[in-house]
């Protein structure tokens, strides 16, 4: 099994050619162990609208469509309990790119008492903490 590398052995596996770099990987597929890790999580999506229009996600809900603008704090908080009875260990926020430059998104954000997504997330990691 492959030890785990330093900042030097890193940077020199990155900065190789890639006949150097698909060896290391065959290396590192050849001596792994069997073994399947995980990381319990619980998946908070704040709010599902987005500013982008990509074709293939299935993630943003427009304005009028959407179950919840912003997610509330309770309901938040109350997830993450019932998250951590099951040994849960990660919580993972998500809401579309740039969310908060939509006016609903933003009124409610404001209601909540935060003048962005990012502060909201910060309030919400800080009580989950």
């Amino acid at each position: 099994m492959i030890n785990e590398l330093s900042k030097v052995e890193a940077r020199n596996i990155l900065n190789a050619d890639l006949n150097t770099f698909l060896d290391f990987i065959k290396e590192i597929n050849h001596n792994r162990s069997n073994e399947i890790t995980f990381s319990k999580n619980i998946f908070l999506p704040l709010t599902h609208i987005c500013q982008n229009n990509c074709g293939y996600c299935t993630f943003k809900q427009d304005v009028d469509e959407a179950e919840y603008l912003v997610m509330n704090k309770e309901t938040v908080l109350n997830m993450v309990q019932k998250a951590k009875k099951v040994k849960c260990t990660e919580a993972l926020f998500a809401f579309g790119e740039s969310s908060d430059k939509n006016d609903y998104v933003k009124n409610e954000l404001e209601k909540y008492g935060f003048d962005s997504m990012v502060d909201y997330v910060y309030y919400l990691s800080e009580r989950i903490l």
